[in-house]
């Protein structure tokens, strides 16, 4: 930004007096806070400005995700644009710490799931790479739920993000109608069909601009966020209830619809013939649930701009690209689509006839059932990409995250050692952190990555007692499981392991073993109950464990909420060992798994298929337990599977699954039978049971390790160096290159 610090103070000054009328001096925190946004965002709106200039004539790329995870972006802005020191010693005067600037800034999470830290990443590797994109989303003005924890378990509360994150935010004033429900009138008019939609339900949609800015650079996008009070204040749970798929329905609707009349407009301001929208712009679709974008084009172009059917069809085909981040071939439900978008399920209804004309004149005797876009009440969403010849591109890897945030940023002083040794410049291109993969045998170097990870073990255990008034052992195993919480994460197996530790500790107190501190955390949704339940055990026996002096510090554990997550910060960079624990066959992504390992950390995994693949990558630095896929699906097709067997043969793991129908004195009496049962009497469908005994060893095999502290930090670099293949820049260069 290039301005001395009295300019600096002078701004943010002006700033105080429009919006507050008051001087710094006297100003709270949190209106130096606001004054600090407005100030910055001067800068960003100019540079969105120019850099939408420059792009006037290039093809631009629209991005459609239904979550994003922006995080803290005051951090995050001050750090791309080379200002935090600036800003501190402008403010220095009135003793303002950059610190508690940052602790007013509300993270911004409009999403839950690891594909918002995806889309994340990739949208801000987009502005780094100088890719025009423009991301479009949904404002979730509630997030998704804050979550607190007690002895009662989890709590939602409403996400005040809004009150701070909106600071970010540029109101648009483009509006668009949307409708929902009602009925199709058809009409021959003028030779030709012609399609009204009656007694609709019509959503005025606005909007807000988000920007993604780029580090060291002035190219500047943005994503924009639309808004209906009604329908998307916050970002639902997976759907159990048919009220709570058909809202479902209807945000993604929002999206497709306002984001493709949206995309039209800014094409019209230039070009005045419709007929060549793909020319000039792309649409990439980042979750197979909004194909629905296909048939909503076809009614914009049939029943908006007049259009045949055959010239409709072929802008389509040219205009949407599929990015399948995952292996999901998910249905819509051909019900609610009828109900709630008649006219686009005429269109596809339309669609599914003349595929399946063409595929049976190509080919006769093929399989009708397997190639149907609608069969048996059901949208098949991926043949419908086939049936409009919608360019389908697999992403691998499956989960990539951006270095500049989850490294650069959140780890300086092991990105700056790394930068140093290596004596490049990691920030521009990452791929020259593989040259670390030649200290692995170097003692100095292995050294001093262990002293920087000592150093972040330091920071979190002062973190913990300033927070929890709880001491824990710095050099203790530091061991976390951040993902949702739910039975196939299995972070019962986990808890039922820390029984099974604890245990033995009031047996003999003095067992000569490996101190260890757990940290999990993860929100259930609100509609699950077991979860929930999950989420009570790990608090209650936290405190059980975390208040028993006789152990000592051989074992402690702790369920962070939202509350203390944020309270207490960066967490991957200070771990050990990450856990991937989810159910073969029923495996979830975990991205904070991949945050850890390349801050440092080695991993235990499931034999899941995410984390098989990723051993591809990983060599020694993953340990990998249980049982494999491909007999998961066994037991479950021969129903071979007992869970008592396991329960009754093996002692330990009898006396540790007791404890929650109340033996021992951990819990009390059928507080947690629910969860008993779940694993005795309805047959532990997650086979808990089955692997905890090959998870106990591996972990035994794992505190082995870790007294070899030279070796587990040799190990580690091989950790960090997966960011080359795992960063948001790479996976943009190597699989969008065709794209873009």
């Amino acid at each position: 930004m290039q301005k001395d610090l009295n300019t600096i103070r002078n701004d943010i000054q002006d700033i105080l007096y429009q919006h507050q009328a008051t001087m710094i001096e006297e100003a709270s925190i949190a209106e130096i806070y606001r004054a600090t946004c407005y100030y910055l965002r001067q800068t960003i709106g100019k540079n969105i400005y120019d850099t939408q200039k420059k792009m006037i004539d290039k093809k631009t790329n629209i991005f459609l995700s239904l979550e994003y995870f922006p995080g803290d972006l005051l951090f995050k802005h001050i750090n791309y644009m080379n200002v935090s020191s600036d800003i501190q010693n402008a403010l220095s005067k009135e003793i303002i710490n950059l610190k508690s600037l940052l602790e007013e800034d509300k993270s911004i999470e409009l999403g839950k799931s690891y594909m918002g830290i995806y889309t994340d990443s990739l949208m801000d590797s987009f502005a780094n790479l100088k890719i025009n994109c423009i991301g479009y989303g949904l404002l979730y003005r509630d997030g998704y739920f804050k979550q607190l924890v007690d002895e009662n378990g989890q709590h939602e509360e409403i996400d005040d993000w809004w009150s701070r994150g909106k600071n970010w935010l540029y109101k648009k004033e483009y509006k668009y109608s949307v409708d929902i429900y009602g009925q199709v009138e058809t009409k021959f008019q003028d030779g030709k069909y012609r399609f009204n939609q009656l007694n609709t339900s019509k959503l005025n949609i606005r909007s807000y601009d988000l920007p993604y800015i780029s580090k060291d650079s002035e190219f500047y996008l943005k994503i924009r966020l639309f808004d209906d009070l009604n329908h998307t204040n916050r970002l639902l749970p997976k759907s159990t209830t048919q009220s709570d798929r058909e809202e479902k329905l209807i945000q993604r609707y929002i999206l497709v619809s306002s984001s493709l009349k949206d995309a039209i407009r800014e094409y019209l301001t230039t070009n005045e013939y419709i007929g060549d929208f793909s020319s000039k712009f792309r649409v990439l679709l980042a979750d197979s649930n909004l194909l629905i974008a296909l048939p909503e084009f076809m009614r914009i172009l049939l029943d908006e701009y007049n259009l045949e059917w055959d010239e409709a069809w072929e802008i389509t085909q040219n205009t949407f690209t599929y990015i399948k981040l995952k292996e999901d071939y998910l249905q819509a439900e051909g019900n609610l689509l009828m109900k709630v978008l008649p006219r686009v399920w005429m269109i596809l209804d339309e669609i599914h006839h003349r595929y399946i004309k063409k595929i049976t004149t190509n080919n006769p005797n093929g399989e009708i059932k397997k190639e149907s876009i609608l069969w048996d009440g059901e949208v098949r969403l991926i043949n419908l990409a086939k049936a409009t010849n919608t360019k389908i591109d697999t992403i691998n890897p499956i989960i990539a995250i951006s270095h500049r945030k989850y490294l650069q940023f959140a780890n300086p002083e092991l990105f700056e050692f790394i930068n140093e040794s290596i004596k490049g410049d990691l920030s521009k291109d990452i791929n020259k952190i593989e040259s670390i993969l030649d200290f692995v045998d170097e003692p100095d170097f292995i050294e001093e990555i262990g002293k920087i990870k000592q150093n972040h073990k330091f920071k979190l255990s002062q973190k913990i007692f300033d927070y929890y008034r709880i001491k824990i052992n710095p050099y203790a195993l530091f061991d976390a499981h951040i993902i949702q919480i739910d039975e196939k994460n299995r972070q019962l197996l986990e808890t039922i392991y820390i029984i099974n530790e604890y245990l033995r500790l009031i047996d003999n107190p003095n067992i000569d073993t490996i101190p260890k501190v757990f940290f999990i955390a993860g929100k259930a949704d609100s509609n699950d109950v077991v979860g929930k339940l999950i989420i009570k055990l790990i608090y209650k026996l936290s405190l059980k464990i975390n208040k028993d002096l006789t152990i000592k510090d051989k074992l402690k554990l702790f369920f962070l909420d939202d509350y203390a997550l944020k309270s207490i910060g960066t967490l991957y960079t200070g771990i050990d060992l990450v856990q991937s624990l989810a159910t073969p066959t029923k495996e979830k992504v975990n991205a904070f798994k991949l945050i850890s390992m390349i801050n440092g950390s080695l991993a235990i995994g499931s034999k899941n298929k995410y984390n098989l693949d990723f051993l591809d990558s990983t060599k020694n630095i993953i340990y990998i337990f249980g049982t494999e896929e491909r007999e998961v699906q066994e037991i479950y097709e021969n129903r071979s599977y007992n869970s008592q067997e396991y329960y009754y043969k093996n002692i330990a793991l009898r006396k540790s699954i007791d404890t929650l129908n109340g033996a021992y004195g951990l819990f009390k009496p059928d507080e947690f039978k629910e969860l008993f049962d779940l694993l005795i009497k309805f047959n532990d469908i997650n086979l808990v049971l089955k692997d905890f005994e090959d998870y106990r060893s591996t972990r035994q095999e794992i505190d082995h390790h870790f007294l070899n502290k030279r070796k587990w930090y040799s190990k580690t670099i091989s950790s960090i160096a997966l960011i080359k293949e795992y960063s948001s820049d790479a996976v943009v260069k190597s699989q969008f290159d065709d794209i873009f």
